[in-house]
């Protein structure tokens, strides 16, 4: 991703905030129909909230629970994995 795309990132965000008159033409010049439809902005505000709520991490799961589970697992592993040890 180059400059262009942080530009039209950061102006899009700048542009939400910016006087109602003035938002459709900075929707028709970024190409952005979130800023003058009320139902997308609402909705892009909404999961905006949503993202910002923390939730605890689960809990991990005992030796127990773990010989409870009787879903079929089918597991690959490199020789040379960098997320887990073969050994």
């Amino acid at each position: 991703m180059g400059l262009r795309f942080f530009v039209w990132i950061f102006a899009s965000l700048f542009a939400t905030f910016a006087p109602k008159a003035l938002r459709p033409r900075l929707a028709s010049w970024l190409e952005q129909p979130v800023l003058v439809v009320p139902e997308l902005r609402a909705w892009i505000q909404a999961s905006r909230r949503a993202f910002r709520i923390r939730r605890p991490a689960p809990l991990p799961l005992t030796e127990d629970e773990l010989r409870a589970i009787r879903t079929p697992l089918y597991l690959v592993l490199g020789k040379r994995s960098l997320l887990v040890h073969p050994a």
